[in-house]
């Protein structure tokens, strides 16, 4: 009785350790997964650091523009209205 335990006990004992190694070598390739997955994502997250800076200095560029424009529109009105000033009072002194 005692050699059908043994054996029994022997059959157990490896199917444990069978199954150790199983859930050991799911493990290794979930970590590895895991790892080629955070090493993606902290370059995809590089990459969008740097577009978001690229876009903020765009965003800069656009904005000094912008005031450049604007004070160039704004020479242009009043140059304008001087010019209309001028047209009317040649207009007033005519009649």
């Amino acid at each position: 009785m005692w050699k059908v335990l043994t054996a029994v006990f022997a059959v157990a004992a490896i199917g444990f350790a069978i199954w150790a190694i199983t859930l050991n070598n799911d493990l290794q390739s979930t970590e590895d997964s895991a790892t080629g997955e955070i090493a993606t994502l902290q370059g995809q997250n590089e990459e969008l650091t740097q577009q978001v800076t690229d876009l903020e200095e765009d965003v800069t560029a656009a904005e000094a523009e912008t005031a450049v424009v604007t004070e160039e529109a704004g020479q242009a009105l009043r140059q304008a209205v001087d010019a209309i000033d001028v047209a009317a009072g040649g207009l007033a002194v005519q009649d």
